[in-house]
């Protein structure tokens, strides 16, 4: 899994991670939540924005999930 430094959009430092599984995020070393890949519609990145785009109701109340990376930061 690849994972990366960002924050979200209340400017919390949270970590991304990029798997076969789906998208993962954390907070601290706590895993937050999971987007499998057949519920994410849309990705998108534009100006250090990443937008992800989920289907309306399949995984939690909200349909898009957007983090900022200042720069890449891989974590191993």
């Amino acid at each position: 899994m690849l994972i990366v430094a960002a924050q979200d959009a209340e400017l919390v430092d949270i970590h991304v991670g990029v798997s076969a599984d789906g998208l993962h995020v954390y907070h601290d070393t706590l895993h937050v939540n999971r987007f499998p890949w057949p519920k994410i519609t849309k990705l998108s990145y534009k100006n250090n924005m990443f937008f992800v785009k989920i289907r309306p109701g399949a995984v939690s109340d909200f349909t898009v999930l957007h983090c900022k990376f200042d720069q890449v930061k891989l974590i191993n």
